[in-house]
């Protein structure tokens, strides 16, 4: 019996998910704007990824991609629902 994974997604948990990347987003996004009030240089080593911040960088552009991957199973979904 195989199943496709867009029946065996559940939405709701989807959802949760999605919220969940975009609090990790918005945390890294606050840790960059508070760093970079204290040094202005700091929000050149978040867009390079250089200096430490680049485990911070990755985490943000990491958890980017997941949310467009996330949206578009959620999309997929509704698309299959209707």
């Amino acid at each position: 019996m195989n199943k496709n994974i867009l029946e065996i997604l559940e939405l709701a948990k989807l959802s949760s998910f999605r919220d969940a990347l975009i609090e990790i987003i918005d945390y890294c996004w606050d840790i960059e704007h508070t760093l970079g009030v204290r040094d202005n240089a700091n929000y050149d080593y978040f867009n390079s990824g250089t200096n430490g911040f680049d485990k911070l960088r990755k985490l943000t552009d990491s958890s980017n991609e997941a949310l467009m991957s996330v949206n578009a199973l959620i999309s997929e979904c509704d698309d299959k629902k209707n």
